[in-house]
């Protein structure tokens, strides 16, 4: 699982393992507030583990805070498990491989990518799009990218006040690393809910890039 937002709570009815991984991107709010959800989930899902993946300094800021006495008087079954250096592979309890990287975010973020088989998989959120980002080279020729588009072309300045990506942005870099399917998650939510980006006439239609909608199930 790819962080713990508000729509957590869906979660438990997909579980199918009973070793369940959890992989932050970093620690602002919207993405960890859903760890409060876990209470009782090995009980009522058969779950044997749950792990925690993040750098130290952000788990460590969670346990801490959002698992202060004085807000969450229990802490969850969590194991917290912290990254290994940049770029180094790590087995999760599915068998796929991990690597991860930075990115510019304030406060900082980390991406993923996964390869399980002849499968790939990367999660890009919460950063910029652009060119000069080391972190390019990881996402060649990934089968599924979810990258985020919090802002459209016209609230440039916004993005890069706060760490996001805009579209244009965001399909430049999926034409420059030959991405196979793009899924953009992490939209403007004082935006249009119903359709939160408008895609370019050019690609609608096309099955390559989609925005997903809360339960749909991405093939690849």
């Amino acid at each position: 699982m790819f962080d713990a937002g508000t729509g957590m709570f869906r979660a438990r009815q997909r579980l199918k393992r009973p070793h369940l991984d959890i992989l932050l991107s970093h620690a602002h709010l919207d993405h960890i507030v859903g760890l409060s959800f876990v209470l009782g989930w090995r009980e009522l899902n058969g779950l044997e583990s749950i792990h925690v993946y993040g750098e130290a300094a952000k788990l460590a800021s969670i346990r801490e805070n959002v698992f202060s006495s004085h807000i969450f008087p229990i802490m969850p079954p969590i194991q917290w498990r912290e990254l290994p250096a940049e770029y180094s592979p790590f087995t999760l309890h599915c068998g796929a491989k991990v690597r991860w990287w930075g990115q510019t975010h304030p406060g900082g973020s980390v991406g993923y990518r996964l390869d399980y088989g002849e499968h790939s998989l990367a999660y890009v959120t919460d950063t910029t799009a652009r060119n000069t980002d080391p972190y390019l080279s990881q996402l060649k020729h990934v089968q599924l990218l979810i990258h985020e588009c919090n802002f459209d072309d016209s609230q440039q300045k916004m993005a890069e006040l706060t760490g996001h990506s805009c579209l244009s942005d965001v399909l430049d870099r999926v034409r420059d690393c030959s991405v196979r399917k793009l899924a953009l998650v992490h939209t403007n939510p004082y935006g249009n809910i119903h359709e939160p980006i408008q895609l370019p006439e050019a690609i609608v239609g096309n099955g390559k890039v989609v925005v997903p909608y809360d339960l749909d199930e991405l093939e690849f």
